[in-house]
């Protein structure tokens, strides 16, 4: 009988050895291996007098990680308190009031997501990084040559980037003149001037009779001239652009319609633009005539019926933001990419053509535009 309860005795043995411990209780909790249940005394922690926070040698046996101690030793990197051992150092266990609060500690809440740093009266103030950034970072510009060009400079001080309206004008002006907006727009202009004109296909030449009944040459040039900026850049709708770097200051406004009446002298005397313009004009064969009454422009075609001749606006353009580079089939167009990686397009011809009518209507560009006819 005895032989039988033997074997019993170490297989409950066994499984007592394997299973949960429970201290204060006979049912501990399946989830732990060491259950300690008390209503007056505590778990006590073995108290060990660590050299430094770098002590492997007071432990029996070596460090492993998680290892819980608390330590009554005071030395130069280690002072009494709970230490667990990790990553090959002993690291403190340490609440909220232990942190001290010098002049200038930075705290970073992780309820409110914020941070705040320690004033000198020991108050937590909320720290703007908003503010601090706006002071010390660099500052993109944009300047104004009074020439019809603008000077890009970006954060860095390199590489800086030239928007040239007068020479985007003229480099595209082909398709510039070719929009019938720009057609009617130049129609009408042309046509508040009296006298017969004619064009000749074969010479490619525009000519008309003045007042005195002698014979001009008509050779027009470049029609317009426009500008811009960046950072921010908002287009008014209105021909013009305004820029406002990081500052929020000292806005710079770009007058593509005004640069280009005060500019339209170079414009006009442009050859490219010349050769464009009376490819244009002289499409149109056979004799033409000017009614100021009427204020219409028409001319006889080769059956011998009479055409009125019906041009519209002459300019175009658009534009973009930060960083701004030219494009490379010089078309008048430059892209410009913001700090947030926002990408606008500036287009200097749409601008230009978008707001022909204003332009043609300026008086300066009309006395200059009137004087190179005459």
């Amino acid at each position: 009988m005895k032989n039988k309860l033997l074997p019993l005795f170490f297989v409950l043995a066994s499984y007592s050895a394997y299973s949960q411990v429970g201290i204060g209780t006979t049912m501990p909790n399946p989830s732990s291996q060491l259950e300690v249940v008390a209503n007056d005394k505590g778990v006590l922690i073995p108290r060990i007098q660590l050299k430094n926070i770098t002590d492997a040698s007071t432990i029996a046996n070596g460090n492993v990680n998680s290892l819980l101690v608390f330590n009554t030793a005071t030395a130069a990197d280690i002072k009494p308190g709970y230490y667990y051992w990790y990553d090959n150092k002993w690291n403190r266990i340490v609440i909220a009031g232990e942190i001290e609060s010098n002049k200038g500690t930075v705290i970073y809440n992780a309820v409110t997501k914020e941070f705040v740093f320690v004033d000198d009266s020991g108050t937590n103030q909320p720290l703007d990084f908003g503010s601090s950034v706006k002071k010390h970072e660099t500052i993109t510009t944009l300047t104004n040559n009074n020439d019809g060009t603008y000077t890009y400079l970006n954060e860095t001080g390199e590489n800086p980037v030239t928007i040239n309206v007068v020479g985007d004008v003229a480099n595209n002006f082909e398709s510039i003149i070719n929009n019938p907006a720009v057609t009617n727009v130049l129609n009408n202009f042309v046509t508040k001037s009296e006298g017969t004109v004619s064009f000749n296909s074969t010479t490619n030449e525009f000519t008309y009779t003045d007042a005195s009944g002698a014979t001009k040459v008509v050779n027009i040039n470049e029609i317009v001239k426009g500008n811009e900026t960046i950072t921010t850049l908002t287009n008014n709708n209105d021909g013009t652009y305004t820029y406002l770097n990081e500052t929020g200051e000292n806005p710079v406004t770009i007058n593509v319609v005004g640069d280009v009446a005060n500019n339209f002298e170079s414009i006009i005397n442009n050859p490219a633009v010349t050769n464009v313009l009376n490819n244009f004009v002289t499409k149109s064969e056979g004799t033409v005539s000017f009614n100021s009454t009427t204020n219409e422009f028409t001319y006889t075609d080769a059956s011998g019926a009479t055409q009125v001749v019906n041009i519209n606006e002459i300019v175009k353009g658009n534009e973009t933001i930060t960083t701004l580079e030219k494009n490379a089939a010089n078309d008048g167009k430059y892209v410009y990419k913001s700090e947030n990686d926002t990408e606008t397009t500036i287009d200097v011809v749409a601008d230009v053509v978008n707001n022909a009518s204003t332009i043609i209507n300026d008086p300066k560009f009309v006395t200059e535009l009137t004087q190179f006819v005459d």
